[in-house]
């Protein structure tokens, strides 16, 4: 490894690091304010009412900070991993654009309905949350901007891979699928279905375009394994119990059939044209025939 790429390692572990520790810290900070307002509430409402017998105001643990910070951190982990992987697999451009887009979906629905990958952003006190949000979105937005191009930096340049046109067309069937099985449960939408059906569909794009990369075979086949935790949700439900492994099964389910699709389709249309040259060889011969006589 060359001198350059060693220093964009560091670079790139040094902006993952900085920002998991800011994440710590905002979410211990929250927390704590949090307790403190509990504090001063119950201290006002003795002092109004000294006959009240009150409950002593429970200590924090430590799962309540740090476990929002783990989820976010194996979020922005796996947009790296991302952004590896394609670069690896020839695709650069793609490299940079589906990392992006995971944190830049909280845009489509209505503000605070979504989250960016940092979940401590929407944890703070404040009574102005949209100041908190805009900034988590930037913040986050920029630093997988920069570790994706850091991972350019660091992944040696290799040829480049076919389009990923034709893998995004095949996408569109299972899309309509997926959404379709959507609306059928809810017919009208919530700003944070909106956010859902958009990750889920950047979930298949992903897939699809990992699976037609120049990559080894077990790097394809974990892709649809591994992309589901880019959504710090996901995490962070599963580490605290209020997502079942039913949550992540159902991704694993869509990123597998996305995979299954998308990798089989051209094997088996290159199967059936095989086997139909080899059971008529002179077809075609035989046809120019019958046609001039």
């Amino acid at each position: 490894m060359t001198r350059g790429r060693v220093i964009a390692a560091a670079a790139m572990t040094t902006a993952i690091s900085t920002w998991v520790v800011a994440q710590m810290w905002l979410a211990h900070h929250a927390i704590d304010l949090y307790r403190r307002q509990d504090e001063i509430g119950r201290a006002r409402l003795l002092a109004r009412r000294p006959d009240v017998v009150l409950a002593p105001v429970p200590a924090w643990h430590a799962s309540q900070w740090l476990l929002p910070a783990v989820a976010g951190a194996v979020a922005l982990i796996c947009c790296a991993l991302l952004s590896g992987v394609l670069a690896a697999g020839g695709r650069r451009v793609w490299a940079v654009l589906l990392p992006l887009a995971f944190p830049l979906s909280a845009l489509v629905g209505r503000l605070l309905d979504g989250n960016s990958l940092g979940l401590a952003w929407s944890m703070q006190p404040t009574r102005e949350p949209w100041h908190w949000f805009a900034l988590g979105v930037a913040v986050d937005g920029c630093t997988v901007l920069s570790v994706a191009l850091l991972a350019l930096r660091v992944v040696p340049r290799c040829d480049a891979a076919p389009s990923a046109t034709t893998s995004l067309l095949r996408t569109i069937p299972l899309a309509v699928v997926a959404i379709g099985w959507w609306l059928i449960g809810h017919a009208t939408p919530t700003s944070d279905d909106r956010i859902l059906l958009t990750r889920t569909l950047l979930l298949l794009v992903a897939v699809a375009v990992v699976v037609t990369a120049r990559l080894p075979v077990w790097a394809r086949l974990a892709s649809p394994l591994v992309l589901p935790f880019v959504d710090p949700v996901l995490t962070d439900g599963l580490l605290e119990n209020y997502h079942g492994s039913t949550y992540y099964l159902h991704r694993v389910a869509v990123g597998l059939a996305a995979a299954a699709y998308v990798g089989c389709v051209p094997w088996l249309v290159a199967r059936v044209r095989k086997l139909s040259a080899a059971g008529d060889p002179g077809g075609s011969g035989a046809a120019d025939k019958f046609a001039v006589g």
